[in-house]
């Protein structure tokens, strides 16, 4: 923040007519800039005055926690997960236009650039067929033929047999996403490292998919084909509906949940069926399901292009942070408890990120050569 903004802003808080969001970006920019040893641009004594009644001001809904930046009660959520979310902003605007602070030497010397469009398209033939970045996804047209999004041709398909429709394997790697659109009409998003097999075209009864990793599906209605998405553990039926499913290897539990429609989840392990609704989730792991109500925006941040914590621990933000930046984490098992509510955008690198987790907690990182992230307070 600049002088003249922070004034502008004292002023307009001396009036009592700044919004929530400026009063965090004050209180923000008085606790990262005037620390003991650094140059206050605005007296001391007025930052703190000031700072102080903004507190007072806002104790009737939050209670400061230093637990990273989820320092609010749960029960105030719906008031108080915005300026949460303002907060945490405002801590990414001011990292990245602040460029002299001395400590941010260790994540900048190797910094890594977001993941990107990426994936390969894998035939029946042992083919494989790199696709294109400037692109975001392909289209199944007829006859097995493959077309960019917007149409440029990709694969002629001349193999195909008739009553022998082949699998199509979409792969995307650490550091990559890309969509589908299946040959149903079907539209599939897929996350980093993730891959998804199905065929040049649906025949039968039932339209099946396999799914390693996370994607977000929206299914075209077909009555009497019901659409199967197969994942570990489970299978998710569908006629017509838009749902998220994560199933990563490295997670502890496979979770759909639901945006639109209706599903029905089937666990292999204990042979259970659980319908959902819009707006539920259901959690396999450990042979049981478990389905209980969320907010569906948290499971399909990542397709809108950020990342969104609620409540998440320090251990799963680094894995979505190690899939999405193709690195690895040091000691990941040995990470503190630490749990975040915000937003983040998924387009910045990897230091940015970095620095607000830094900034809103007393832990400290650093990018070290051959993309690893480790930990160093």
């Amino acid at each position: 923040m600049r002088k003249k903004e922070a004034e502008r802003l004292l002023e307009k808080y001396r009036q009592g007519l700044c919004s929530d969001e400026e009063k965090l970006l004050l209180i923000d920019w008085y606790r990262q800039w005037n620390e003991p040893g650094q140059e206050a641009n605005l007296p001391a004594e007025e930052l703190s005055r000031v700072e102080q009644e903004m507190w007072t001001h806002l104790t009737h809904v939050t209670q400061p926690r230093k637990v990273g930046f989820h320092w609010l009660k749960p029960a105030m959520k719906i008031a108080v997960a915005a300026l949460v979310t303002i907060a945490l902003s405002f801590s990414i605007y001011q990292y990245l236009y602040r460029t002299e602070s001395p400590d941010v030497h260790e994540l900048l010397a190797h910094d890594v650039e977001p993941g990107q469009n990426k994936a390969l398209l894998a035939l029946a033939d042992g083919n494989a067929i790199e696709l294109r970045e400037d692109e975001n996804g392909i289209v199944m047209a007829g006859g097995g033929a493959v077309n960019y999004a917007d149409g440029s041709p990709l694969l002629e398909d001349n193999l195909q047999q008739p009553g022998e429709p082949r699998d199509y394997v979409l792969t995307t790697p650490r550091g990559g996403q890309y969509k589908v659109v299946l040959p149903d009409g079907s539209k599939v998003w897929l996350n980093a490292a993730s891959s998804l097999r199905y065929p040049a075209r649906f025949t039968g009864k039932e339209r099946n998919v396999y799914l390693e990793g996370e994607a977000y599906f929206e299914v075209a209605a077909h009555v009497g084909a019901p659409f199967i998405v197969h994942s570990d553990k489970q299978s998710v039926r569908v006629l017509g509906t838009h749902f998220n499913v994560n199933a990563y290897a490295d997670e502890q539990a496979v979770k759909t949940t639901l945006v639109e429609g209706m599903v029905q989840i089937e666990n292999r392990t204990s042979n259970t069926v659980n319908q959902l609704r819009p707006g539920e989730q259901s959690v396999v792991v450990e042979g049981n399901t478990h389905v209980h109500a969320v907010e569906t925006d948290e499971f399909i941040a990542w397709k809108e292009g950020y990342f969104l914590f609620n409540d998440t621990d320090l251990k799963s933000v680094m894995r979505q942070l190690a899939r999405w930046y193709d690195v690895q984490v040091a000691d990941i098992d040995r990470l503190p408890d630490n749990r975040y509510n915000g937003k983040l955008p998924r387009n910045v690198k990897l230091s940015s990120v970095l620095r607000v987790l830094e900034l809103t907690s007393e832990l400290k990182f650093e990018i070290q050569e051959g993309r690893r992230i480790r930990m160093v307070k």
